[in-house]
């Protein structure tokens, strides 16, 4: 949902001739923070809800710093959160298969 609405904000905004690098950086940031916030308190899971932070960080650097910095906030953030958040699942995942035995057909 947050995919879609994200696209929805960005097309409408280029349509209308009102976006800029800081508006869309500090939006996508901030949708992409309260999709990781909500997921963190429903599933508990306390790491993504350091990636909400992330995000949450790289949409204020997207409003109050200057184009490049919020493009640099915004990838380092990205990949903290999509790539390293990732990895770090599955790492999670494979040491609760081993403790408990679980193994693929």
């Amino acid at each position: 949902m947050t995919g879609i609405s994200l696209f929805v904000v960005m097309l409408s905004l280029g349509y209308s001739g009102r976006l800029e690098v800081h508006t869309s950086l500090a939006m996508a940031g901030a949708m992409l923070a309260v999709a990781n916030g909500a997921s963190s308190m429903i599933l508990r899971w306390r790491m993504q809800l350091v990636c909400a932070l992330v995000w949450l960080g790289a949409a204020e650097v997207g409003c109050f710093g200057t184009g490049g910095q919020g493009l640099i906030a915004f990838l380092v953030a990205n990949f903290f959160c999509q790539i390293v958040f990732g990895i770090y699942l599955m790492i999670t995942e494979s040491r609760r298969q081993h403790v408990h035995g679980e193994s693929h057909a």
